[in-house]
């Protein structure tokens, strides 16, 4: 009987050991699943929140495994796609409010300021110039946030930004100038900017000026796309309210001759 009573006692701890060794391991199963779900479920509610940057770190990798992966791959992919489509909406906004900008028979001068303010205050530029083609001269119709100095008033056609992009057909950058630089003159006067770009502009036929833009920082890439699609829709403009001009001049001097 004490033999029976041994081995019997012996099998129920056993069993006992046994069964508090599956009940710790289920409990950390159990915590480690509940650790995944909550770094999941924090994650998701980030990006439900429009927080696309949000990522896995190291010590929630660990965690998580091959998971960690996918949800970063997701996350990053996200963030690039909504990134696309908001600097196609800020695009399209700043072609709108320059369209509207443009819309009536304004004078060529009113226009001119008008625009030139319009894309300087949007790409966030420290200054602005926007000259027009006159002859083998490139003459300043309109400025934003510069010194007005009448050496600039006019400016050769091969001559500088303006000129280069003028004769190239393409916008023309210079970037990181020196605060001590003095040999290089900008349009936009005494400004001294760190980043400087010209943008042809044509009315989908001719040439009919350039705008030059600078900043004491730096142009991203949106910008610099929104100052060349902006660029077509100008030179119409333009061209339209010249052609309206020439056309009064004509009415005007036809009815001197007449009487």
């Amino acid at each position: 009987a004490l033999i029976i009573t041994i081995v019997f006692y012996m099998r129920v701890t056993g069993d006992y050991s046994e069964r508090t060794r599956l009940q710790l391991e289920l409990e950390q199963k159990d915590a480690e699943i509940s650790n995944r779900i909550n770094i999941i479920r924090n994650i998701a509610t980030k990006v439900a929140e429009g927080d696309y940057t949000v990522r896995v770190d190291d010590k929630q990798s660990d965690a998580l495994g091959t998971v960690a992966g996918s949800l970063n791959s997701m996350a990053r992919s996200l963030d690039e796609s909504f990134k696309l489509l908001s600097d196609k909406e800020w695009l399209q906004t700043g072609l709108t409010n320059l369209n509207n900008v443009m819309i009536g028979e304004k004078e060529i001068e009113t226009l001119s300021a008008e625009v030139i303010a319009t894309i300087a205050s949007y790409t966030e530029s420290s200054s602005g110039a926007l000259y027009l083609l006159e002859g083998k001269d490139l003459r300043r119709s309109g400025g934003y946030a510069f010194a007005i100095e009448r050496s600039r008033d006019s400016i050769k056609f091969s001559e500088g930004l303006l000129g280069q992009s003028v004769t190239s057909g393409k916008p023309v950058e210079l970037k990181e100038i020196p605060d001590e630089s003095v040999t290089i003159s900008f349009a936009t006067g005494a400004v001294k900017p760190k980043h400087v770009i010209a943008i042809p502009i044509y009315d989908g036929y001719s040439i009919k000026g350039a705008m030059e833009l600078a900043t004491a920082t730096s142009f991203n890439k949106r910008q610099l796309e929104f100052l060349t699609a902006a660029a077509p829709n100008i030179g119409i403009a333009i061209s339209t309210s010249q052609n309206r001009r020439r056309l009064q001049e004509l009415l005007e001097e036809t009815q001197a001759q007449s009487e």
